[in-house]
């Protein structure tokens, strides 16, 4: 019984050895899912900006890989995911990630001045993401995440993990607000 129980754990373990985790993040309380849905995206580009890279490529390439993945597989927000927004995107909003922030920043700070936010190496492990839905110079929502370990941008734990950030910061329904 006890050899049954060891092995059990040790396949979870496993099976949890590439998982990743997320803080509970943070969510403005004047937040509605129309925010992120319709008045932010509504299938119009969504500027998205991208500081770090934990991959030895070049830097486009992983920025084209993120917003790729960004655009195939989001299902709360009609948006075309862009570092390269056109003249459909609105000023005001956008995403901002920083993979392998070398100190723990303030979300408000990836909206206000994410290119100040100093970057560990791309080589560090476990990949670190802070990302941050924008208004302004404010966050509306906000999430750091945690991911062991990938080998690049395809690798299905990489796209996995993106793919879960995006889903956390534009959640369904916002717990502070009655209606929403």
């Amino acid at each position: 019984m006890t050899r049954i129980l060891l092995v059990a754990a040790t396949i979870l373990l496993a099976g949890c050895a590439g998982a990743a985790t997320f803080d509970t993040g943070r969510l403005s309380t004047n937040t509605s899912r129309l925010d992120f849905a319709t008045i932010a995206g509504g299938g119009r580009d969504m500027h998205t900006q991208i500081f770090g890279n934990p991959f030895a490529i070049p830097d486009d390439f992983f920025a084209d890989s993120v917003t790729a993945v960004f655009n195939t597989r989001n299902s709360r927000s009609p948006s075309n995911f862009t570092t390269r927004p056109g003249p459909s995107a609105r000023p005001n909003f956008r995403l901002v990630l920083t993979f392998n922030p070398a100190e723990r920043g303030l979300p408000s700070r990836l909206c206000r001045s994410p290119e100040t936010i100093p970057l560990a190496p791309a080589s560090t492990r476990p990949i670190r993401l802070q990302i941050a839905f924008c208004q302004g110079d404010k966050d509306i929502s906000s999430r750091r995440g945690t991911l062991a370990d990938a080998t690049g941008p395809e690798d299905p734990r990489f796209q996995n993990f993106l793919a879960q950030a995006l889903q956390l910061t534009q959640p369904e329904r916002n717990r502070f607000r009655r209606f929403d």
